[in-house]
């Protein structure tokens, strides 16, 4: 098998350079999101039929393990991807509302006055 001259084999990068058309392949790295800070990228990962298309600006979180390969799309000169942790995202209404109304009742129970002997 030839060897790929455009291929980038990154084990762990936090900033991947990736020169026009050129591809990178990332090994396990579900859970990490990927952020274009400049140029365009074809984002692709092993056994998901789906491929997505980032700008400048945004981001998206590996869903899979296994190989992630980020392609470089032809009409920018140099792309920049950040590879970092992915945020947490903040609980959903009814969660937090969930959570407020679990926090008043254990506060209504510490709280509860004693009851008065006669």
């Amino acid at each position: 098998m030839l060897a790929n001259p455009d291929l980038i084999d990154c084990a762990d990068p936090r900033e991947i350079t990736v020169p026009r058309g050129g591809m990178v392949r990332l090994d396990n790295v579900q859970g990490m999101s990927l952020r274009v800070m400049r140029g365009m990228v074809w984002v692709t990962q092993d056994g998901c039929r789906d491929d997505v298309s980032l700008n400048a600006g945004e981001s998206f979180c590996v869903a899979r393990s296994g190989r992630t390969l980020v392609v470089a799309c032809q009409y920018a000169p140099l792309t920049l991807v950040m590879l970092e942790p992915s945020v947490a995202t903040a609980p959903k209404l009814g969660e937090r509302l969930r959570r407020l109304v679990v926090r008043m009742k254990a506060s209504q129970r510490e709280h509860r006055p004693l009851p008065v002997r006669p």
